[in-house]
C-alpha cells in the first residue's frame, strides 16, 4: 500500500461514501456527525453499517432514530429486510414512536406478507408483541378477519383474549383481566394523548404569510410539523373547543372573510365549517360552556374599517352561528379568556385607536352574553397584550414593555412578576401543564422563533426550544395529541 494510502479506509456501505481517515479522533467526529444527522432513507443503512463494523454509539443512535421515527421509516424497503429478532426488538419497545397501535400491527403484517411463505410462521410471536389490549373492538374485529390471523390458532387466541380484555374494561371500569401480560394492555407512551402547544400560520421571516402549523411536544422537547392550514389567511383568531382547533375569520386575498375551519386532532385534518354570520378580522375568540364566542375585530364597510360590536356564538353540535350579544366598547386586536361564567377582554384598541387600562368582563346566561358592568383597572394602558388564567389568577403580559403581573381576581390585587427575556409584539401565549409559554412574535421588528416559559411555582422564566419557523401574528393554542 502506498504511504499516502496508509491509515485510510474506503467507506462504501453508506450512501455518502468517501474516504475516512483512520485517526480515532476524526473517526469519532464522523460517527457523531451521522449519529446527529440521520435522514429517513439512510437510517436502516447506517444501522446495518454500524452493526457490521461494531460501531456501538452509531448503532445506538440509529436504533433510537428508528424508534423515534418508526411510522415513517417502515415505509422504506430496507424495513422489509429486517431479521425477525430485530423486528421483535423494535415492536416490543416502549419507546417506539407511533400515534396508534394499529401502526405497529400494520408494519409487522407488511413485513410478514413480503415473504409470506417463509415468514407466516413468525406471526404468532410477532403478534404477541403488539399491544392488542389497547385496540378498540372494531380494530380487533378487522385483525381477526385477516386470513393469516384466522388461519393461526395462536394468533386467533391472542385476538380473542384482547377482545375479552376490551369487553371487560368497557363493562367494569377500574377492573381488568390478567389473562394477557401487562405490556399488552398498557399503551405505549407515544399513543397516549398529551398536552402540546400548537401554532398556526402567521407572518414568517422570509415571506408575506405562512400556512405552516407546528406543535411543541414537551416530552420530546422539540417542535414537530402538522398539516398546513388550508389557505393563506392573516389576522384570524384561533381557539380550542372539544379538543379541536377552530380558526375564524381573518383577511384572505385582501378581503375580510367570514370563513371558519376546524382541525381534528385525531385525524389530523383541516375542514371548513359553517362561516360566521358576518366577516371580521383582528378579532379574538374564547370557549365557555361548549360554545365558541367571537368578540371584537373589524369589518370593511363604506370604504373604511369599522369596529364590530356584535358577539357571535358557535354551536359545534349543530354547526351553526348565532348573534349572542354586543360589546360595550368594541376593540380590535384584543385578547380574551374565559373565567368562571364570564369572558374577560384586555388590550387592543378601541375606536380612534385609543388604548385602555381596563379589563372588561362579559357574563353569559344561556346563549346570551352581556357586559358584567365591572372592570379591572390595570397599572397602565395596554395594547400589545397576552393574558392567560391559572386558577383564580390572571397573568397579564405587556409584550412590548416586558411588564408582567399576576392579578388575583378574588382578592382584586396584583403583584409584579419577573420580566421575560425579550420584548415582543404579536406573539402567542398559552398554558400547558400549569406553565405559561410565550411563543414567537416580532422581536426587533422581525418574526422570531423564540419561545419562553414562565413557571409560577418557581417564579422564573426559561428559554425553550425555538420554533421550526419564526413567525408573528399567528394562532397559538393548547391541544391534546398523541
Amino acid at each position: 500500500m502506498a504511504p499516502e494510502q496508509q491509515g485510510r479506509y474506503l467507506l462504501q456501505d453508506a450512501d455518502y461514501g468517501g474516504e475516512i481517515l483512520k485517526s480515532i479522533e476524526r473517526w469519532r467526529l464522523v460517527l457523531n456527525f451521522y449519529a446527529d444527522n440521520f435522514i429517513r432513507p439512510t437510517a436502516w443503512k447506517w444501522r446495518n453499517f454500524a452493526a457490521m463494523h461494531n460501531c456501538t454509539s452509531l448503532q445506538q443512535s440509529a436504533n433510537a432514530y428508528i424508534l423515534e421515527n418508526f411510522s415513517l421509516v417502515v415505509e422504506y424497503d430496507e424495513f422489509l429486510e429486517l431479521s425477525v429478532e430485530r423486528l421483535k426488538s423494535y415492536i416490543s419497545s416502549d419507546f417506539i414512536d407511533v400515534r396508534s397501535e394499529e401502526t405497529v400491527y400494520e408494519a409487522l403484517m407488511r413485513w410478514v406478507k413480503f415473504d409470506v411463505d417463509e415468514r407466516k410462521t413468525f406471526l404468532p410471536e410477532l403478534l404477541e408483541k403488539v399491544r392488542l389490549g389497547v385496540l378498540d373492538m372494531h380494530s380487533l374485529s378487522l385483525i381477526e378477519r385477516d386470513p393469516l390471523v384466522s388461519a393461526s390458532a395462536e394468533c386467533y387466541s391472542l385476538v380473542a383474549q384482547a377482545q375479552q380484555i376490551r369487553s371487560s374494561m368497557e363493562g367494569q371500569v377500574g377492573k381488568r383481566r390478567r389473562s394477557m401480560q401487562d405490556t399488552q394492555i398498557h399503551p405505549r407512551p407515544s399513543t397516549v394523548a398529551k398536552e402540546v402547544v400548537v401554532v398556526i400560520g402567521g407572518i414568517p421571516v422570509d415571506s408575506y404569510l405562512t400556512q405552516s402549523v407546528e406543535m411543541f411536544d414537551l416530552q420530546k422537547g422539540k417542535w414537530l410539523s402538522l398539516p398546513d392550514f388550508p389557505q393563506l389567511v392573516s389576522w384570524f383568531s384561533a381557539t380550542v373547543l372539544n379538543n379541536s382547533i377552530y380558526v375564524t375569520g381573518g383577511i384572505l386575498n385582501s378581503h375580510i372573510i367570514a370563513k371558519a375551519w376546524r382541525f381534528d386532532a385525531i385525524k389530523r385534518v383541516w375542514q371548513e365549517i359553517q362561516p360566521m354570520l358576518k366577516p371580521r378580522a383582528y378579532h379574538s375568540s374564547a370557549v365557555l360552556d361548549d360554545r365558541l364566542y367571537v368578540v371584537g375585530g373589524v369589518r370593511y364597510e363604506m370604504n373604511k374599517m369599522l369596529n364590530i360590536e356584535t358577539i357571535e356564538c358557535y354551536n359545534s353540535k349543530t354547526n351553526t352561528w348565532t348573534a349572542a350579544g354586543r360589546t360595550m366598547f368594541p376593540r380590535k386586536q384584543s385578547r380574551v379568556v374565559p373565567y368562571n361564567s364570564t369572558i374577560v377582554e384586555v388590550g387592543g384598541l378601541q375606536a380612534e385607536d385609543a388604548t385602555m387600562n381596563t379589563m372588561t368582563g362579559y357574563h353569559i346566561v344561556g346563549d346570551v352574553i352581556k357586559p358584567t358592568g365591572e372592570q379591572f383597572v390595570l397599572p397602565r394602558v395596554i395594547q400589545f397584550a397576552q393574558i392567560v388564567v391559572i386558577g383564580n389568577v390572571f397573568y397579564i403580559l405587556w409584550e412590548d414593555a416586558k411588564e408582567f403581573i399576576a392579578l388575583d381576581a378574588a382578592k382584586r390585587t396584583f403583584k409584579r412578576l419577573p420580566s421575560p427575556k425579550y420584548a415582543r409584539r404579536y406573539s402567542g401565549a398559552v398554558v400547558v401543564q400549569d406553565k405559561i409559554y410565550v411563543v414567537g412574535g416580532l422581536i426587533d421588528s422581525k418574526p422570531s422563533n423564540s419561545v419562553e416559559c414562565f413557571d409560577p411555582q418557581t417564579n422564573c422564566w426559561s428559554v425553550e426550544r425555538g420554533l421550526l419557523e419564526g413567525r408573528a401574528k399567528h394562532g397559538c393554542v393548547k391541544l391534546e395529541m398523541s
